[in-house]
């Protein structure tokens, strides 16, 4: 859902998904459902993208804070090495 938002192609085969993308592009992303891995799958994708990218509806569990808020300093990372900063 989240690489489609972003416009990426992906195709769902019997045991699998495919996915391509030249260049994702920001967007605003409401997930349907709050789920932990659809959140850090948006947030990674997110920073590869061109542009600004908004994501609703994440997952916001106590438990799992520490993991996500981890994800978001290792994309802020990843930004800053694929923009030259680092």
């Amino acid at each position: 859902y989240v690489l489609r938002c972003l416009g990426a192609w992906v195709e769902e085969k019997e045991n699998s998904l495919e996915a391509e993308a030249g260049c994702l592009k920001g967007a605003e992303i409401v997930f349907g459902k709050i789920s932990v891995g659809a959140t850090e799958q948006g947030i990674l994708a997110a920073v590869l993208a061109e542009g600004h990218t908004v994501l609703r509806n994440c997952a916001r569990e106590p438990e799992n804070t520490l993991l996500v808020l981890s994800q978001c300093h290792t994309a802020e990372s990843l930004t800053w090495k694929k923009d030259g900063l680092l």
